[in-house]
């Protein structure tokens, strides 16, 4: 039995020129992908915490 993808929903978004090279110098031995999956859900959690305390 195989589990269930836990990634199933895509995004597409453009970046500033070099900021590519900027995730790859800060992210490590993480794959790129799992570096931004973490950033991304790090900052929703940031402006989530501001919406309840406003």
């Amino acid at each position: 039995m195989t589990r269930p993808k836990e990634f199933t929903e895509q995004l597409a978004f453009l970046v500033k020129e070099g900021t590519g090279d900027r995730i790859d110098a800060v992210r490590g031995n993480k794959k790129k992908a799992d570096f931004l999956r973490e950033a991304v859900e790090s900052a929703i959690r940031r402006q989530e915490k501001k919406r309840l305390a406003s």
